[in-house]
């Protein structure tokens, strides 16, 4: 039992030292240059894939919604940095999943428009975030439910960094 616990808390420990060194890479520019054409809807894929176990653990349906608006090859493409927006991604689908209740649903929707923007969006059945607590949700070391969840108060705030970067906003709504 010790060294489950001392594995768990390694492993919280890495994810820590690896939010906050994302953290100060954004904050520095550092990696907002490389910006190339990124396919949000694989981006969105991968970051499924990685997170389906946790979600098979917690019970929660994890799926993917890239029909809607236009449906053409090149519809879920920006010019982005694919890095960073597989944090962002990772981050809100994480944070989708630790909050679902078992037997509940996850979707990741990327919508293509004509005007060549992309919409992205993480919907779940989660007990959502108080319109008055929306806005300290994405300050930095910042956690609203402290109910024996793991975390360190980053990941919003992070992909709200990383959504400033790519010219977008992140919102937050119920």
């Amino acid at each position: 039992r010790a060294i489950t616990m001392a594995l768990g808390a390694g492993e919280r420990a890495t994810h820590l030292i690896e939010q906050l060194l994302t953290l100060a890479r954004v904050d520095h520019g550092v990696l907002a240059s490389k910006a190339t054409p990124v396919n949000l809807r694989d981006v969105a894929l991968q970051c499924i894939e990685l997170l389906a176990p946790e979600a098979a653990r917690k019970h929660v349906e994890l799926g993917l919604d890239a029909g809607g608006g236009d449906t053409g090859s090149n519809a879920s493409i920006i010019t982005g940095h694919a890095d960073l927006l597989h944090i962002l991604l990772r981050n809100l689908i994480d944070n989708a999943i630790r909050y679902s209740p078992a037997n509940s649903n996850v979707t990741v929707r990327v919508t293509g428009h004509h005007n060549g923007t992309v919409a992205v969006s993480v919907c779940d059945e989660g007990p959502g975030i108080p319109l008055e607590q929306r806005e300290a949700a994405m300050q930095r070391f910042r956690r609203l439910d402290t109910n024996g969840r793991q975390g360190s108060g980053l990941g919003l705030s992070i992909a709200d960094r990383i959504a400033t970067l790519h010219g977008t906003t992140l919102t937050l709504s119920d």
